[in-house]
């Protein structure tokens, strides 16, 4: 055997071993393709043809080979495990409702290298574009209909330095984009397949930009509707492609292919999104300050360097419009800081927490409330009554999908993919809690035990969910007791939040307690004012401190008066144990005894509550 032959034989078995990641099927792939139901085999070739994968002559007379390899570019673009068969997960995939526009576009000029958004190649010459609704979708409300197309602009203008503006129908003026709700074939060459299946499809800025949605579907227009796919969403994704974005191999952007109900934030345009827009038409363009009210305080130099403590309104500092937004977002958290329920959540990337009053919701910074609050809760939150009594997260189990609880008077309504309502969902509370009363003050999960908590009055009951769940007793004949329990905690409560840091805190009036559990005691320093330490509220609405909490002292920090005995007791935050007289090595010999009693007090804590 020649040299260059033994050297071809010495390097197969590791050639042979990159062909699958390579994009060439191995023959046991193959194989594995080659004994899946023709009808399956069918289904695959032909979402792949229309979907831009494979070209209509390969989609006729292609091999085995070509379709395995397809099916692994698809499934790697889609965030599956490539396989290169028609394997349930792929199926389900494709069976999926998802735009119309093919994966595969094809780009106008050759990019050096793929990025993980999409550029179609064509883009709108002028920033200030305009679109016109043609016509209706059936059955929903104009005017509902009209503000989520709007929104749906609006959400790309936020993040580029683009505008849009609607051109009424009945004019002669024509439009950049129009919007069209159509049935099945309707001339563009492109039908659409009636309910779920392809929801709209729009064409690029070089085909003139306008998008058309499937009227079959039923679209939600209202947010936080039920049984339909969400029009805001879906129009935010089709104006992408009018503005010139292809699909996004990132599987959280919006221009991913396949769509996925809003949360509750209605935030759908990702970073990957903001990226490829801002690659084309450049980030938001700065707004000029807007000019003085001259029926307000008298005009003040700006430009003096305020250091952002919250001062009076003559000093200098340039923040007037700061504080004058802010009090206008909390206004009505600041004059009465009561609220009805306050919850913290996971909400993609991490955790929000929002706070509900009467008809109205905010979500909440560390420190403040955030821009653009208060918002109706009719408009978010999928049905939910106003004035509720409270509301809860339970987490069953680590990594568990949160269930969340709203509770009003009889009623209970949970959310397990928020702000969607549970299908069966309002229930009684006798029939999800048996055992608890109607009209409850507050409800929490406590993280030591994983068991829910109801407060009424000066009473509380422990329930554990699960067994309730499983055919068992949720609640104990010991139950209801005495909230003495919860020493220092008053009755009465209005709602009950573990916050991102993990703390639990109660709220009563303006006010909020925080209770350590080891022992079971109200923490030094507390109650504190809810008003200045979670909403941001101003020194004049009559809050504890002087200025705005540092950010070592955010909502459940230890205060820097708090006395070293409180310290002491649950070891203060962070589990760590402050030393004797600022030495780094020495404790006390009462601490020490503290530090081996606590968590067998904790235990027995848990145990009687």
């Amino acid at each position: 055997m020649t040299r260059p032959a033994r050297a071809v034989l010495a390097v197969l078995p590791a050639v042979l071993a990159v062909l699958p990641a390579a994009g060439l099927p191995s023959p046991a792939r193959l194989e594995q393709l080659q004994q899946q139901p023709q009808e399956r085999l069918v289904q695959g070739q032909a979402y792949l043809a229309k979907f831009g994968w494979v070209s209509t002559t390969e989609s006729r007379f292609g091999s085995l080979q070509s379709l395995s390899s397809k099916l692994a570019e698809f499934q790697q673009f889609a965030g599956l495990p490539v396989t290169g068969v028609m394997d349930d997960a792929t199926v389900a995939k494709m069976q999926q409702p998802r735009c119309g526009v093919p994966d595969k576009a094809a780009p106008l000029k050759r990019q050096r290298r793929r990025k993980r958004y999409a550029l179609q190649g064509s883009r709108w010459r002028n920033k200030a574009l305009t679109y016109k609704i043609v016509n209706w979708p059936k059955n929903r409300d104009r005017e509902l209909t009209r503000k989520a197309i709007s929104d749906a602009f609006q959400a790309w203008a936020d993040v580029s330095a683009l505008t849009f503006m609607e051109i009424a129908a009945s004019t002669n003026s024509k439009a950049n984009i129009d919007v069209r709700f159509e049935y099945g074939d309707h001339g563009d060459g492109d039908a659409f397949d009636g309910p779920g299946g392809t929801l709209a499809h729009a064409f690029f800025p070089i085909y003139g930009g306008d998008a058309h949605f499937d009227k079959s579907e039923s679209f939600i227009v209202t947010p936080g509707g039920r049984d339909g796919v969400d029009l805001f969403t879906v129009a935010a994704h089709e104006f992408g492609h009018s503005l010139g974005l292809a699909h996004s191999e990132v599987n959280d952007a919006l221009m991913a292919p396949f769509y996925r109900p809003p949360g509750v934030n209605r935030d759908v345009i990702k970073q990957d999104d903001i990226k490829g827009i801002q690659s084309m038409y450049g980030p938001p363009e700065e707004q000029p300050a807007p000019a003085p009210d001259t029926g307000g305080p008298p005009d003040t130099d700006s430009g003096g360097g305020g250091d952002g403590g919250g001062g009076d309104e003559t000093d200098g500092d340039g923040d007037e419009g700061e504080v004058d937004a802010r009090e206008s977002e909390n206004a009505a958290l600041c004059e009465d800081s009561s609220v009805d329920a306050i919850i913290t959540v996971s909400v993609k990337p991490g955790r929000e927490t929002y706070v509900f009053k009467g008809g109205d919701y905010w979500r909440l910074t560390d420190i403040a409330v955030a821009e653009g609050y208060p918002q109706r809760i009719a408009d978010r939150w999928g049905g939910l009554p106003d004035d509720l009594d409270d509301a809860m997260v339970y987490t069953p189990r680590r990594n568990s999908k949160e269930l969340v609880f709203f509770f009003k008077g009889d009623k209970v309504w949970r959310m397990t993919n928020l702000p969607t309502v549970d299908e069966g969902y309002p229930k009684l509370i006798s029939e999800e809690f048996q055992g608890i009363p109607n009209d409850i003050d507050a409800a929490f999960t406590w993280k030591r035990n994983k068991k829910i908590y109801f407060f009424k009055g000066d009473q509380y009951w422990r329930f554990d969910y699960e067994a309730a769940k499983s055919g068992g007793q949720g609640v104990s004949d010991k139950y209801p007791q005495n909230i003495r329990v919860w020493r220092g905690l008053p009755g009465n409560l209005d709602t009950v939040n573990t916050w991102k840091n993990g703390r639990t805190y109660f709220f009563k009036g303006g006010s909020y307690y925080k209770i350590r559990d080891r022992p079971l005691r109200l923490t030094g320093g507390y109650p504190r004012n809810t008003g200045e330490w979670w909403f941001g509220c101003p020194d004049n609405q009559g809050s504890i401190h002087q200025q705005q909490p540092a950010a070592s002292q955010q909502r459940g920090d230890i205060s820097a008066d708090e006395t070293y005995r409180d310290t002491v007791i649950g070891y203060g935050e962070g589990d760590t144990q402050p030393r004797y007289g600022g030495s780094a090595g020495l404790t006390r010999p009462s601490e020490l005894l503290t530090s081996l009693l606590l968590p067998l007090l904790a235990a027995l804590a848990a145990r009687q509550l």
